[in-house]
């Protein structure tokens, strides 16, 4: 599990940014904070569907991360490397997207895996830092003029993350990894979120049904985690490893802790095909939500996106 009392101190040849010491271990603000907790995410969601009303995510975070001069290409972490180093760019970013009227946006946690960083960093400071880049988007929120009507969804990235080798795009790995091995990568996710203050969880990126199934175990097994969306990688109607979509969404139908499904970097012509079939499934009857977040339309050829 991660992060024992006993854990190594950051590698003093990775040193952590001033900034970031000063408010990884930080509440968020308390006027934000009270008002969160008066706040139920489901709800919100209802009302918006019952007043035939859509809610705009947040975009790529990669992308708005680069125009802030952040190189993070080569780091095992990728955006989460910001979290450790450059968190006043990471508020940059979620400052753009609630100056432009989203309504949801996604902390820079898709990349913070625990096995991934905290064998650079050490436990302590990669568990610090998670927490540092939820608060700033607390900070982001408080800032901003109509702060009441932004949510924070913690984002948590597919197993693939951990592979650095574009796998959210194909689901290579099914076929031979470990599925105790995904479920622990998920589990330790969730240790890190427990405890920390979002409106809800999104799982993002997700291309195989092995994902899918330890997702539903570590959240059964983290009972205090709510709200919790799942949202596919897919090629036209099915999983990267070829699980039909409709497969995938009937086994969280019945998942009490899940209140939507999703699809995320999807070609923009499948979409619409994507929304039915989610909705055949009986997905809008069950009372739970459906996100869409198309790319451009490019697709992942040859090991470059």
């Amino acid at each position: 599990m991660p992060c024992e009392s006993n854990a190594l101190p950051p590698s003093q040849s990775n040193p952590i940014s001033a900034l970031v010491m000063e408010v990884m271990d930080s509440s968020p603000p308390e006027k934000d904070k009270k008002k969160v907790k008066k706040l139920a995410f489901k709800a919100y969601l209802d009302d918006k569907k019952a007043k035939n009303e859509l809610v705009f995510l947040d975009g790529s975070f990669s992308t708005e991360l680069e125009k802030e001069n952040v190189d993070f290409e080569n780091h095992i972490g990728w955006t989460a490397y910001a979290n450790f180093e450059f968190l006043d760019k990471v508020q940059a970013v979620y400052e753009s997207y609630i100056n432009i009227g989203c309504d949801i946006i996604t902390t820079n946690t898709y990349h913070h895996a625990y096995e991934t960083l905290a064998p650079i960093y050490g436990c302590n400071a990669t568990n610090s830092a998670f927490r540092a880049a939820i608060n700033t988007a607390h900070i982001a929120r408080f800032a901003h003029k109509n702060e009441d009507n932004v949510r924070i969804l913690l984002s948590i990235g597919s197993y693939a993350i951990t592979q650095r080798d574009g796998s959210e795009y194909t689901g290579a790995y099914a076929a031979t990894v470990d599925p105790q091995h995904v479920r622990r990568y998920y589990l330790n996710q969730l240790v890190f979120a427990r405890p920390l203050d979002y409106d809800g969880v999104i799982f993002e990126t997700i291309p195989t049904k092995i994902d899918v199934e330890m997702i539903i175990n570590a959240i059964r097994e983290q009972s205090a985690i709510h709200d919790v969306i799942v949202s596919f990688s897919l090629n036209k109607l099915n999983l990267r490893d070829g699980t039909p979509l409709q497969d995938a969404v009937r086994m969280l139908l019945n998942v009490s802790q899940i209140i939507g499904v999703g699809v995320n970097c999807t070609n923009p012509a499948d979409g619409v095909d994507q929304i039915k079939s989610i909705v055949d499934c009986g997905w809008i009857d069950a009372g739970k939500h459906i996100f869409i977040y198309p790319n451009s339309g490019e697709a992942w050829v040859d090991g470059h996106n």
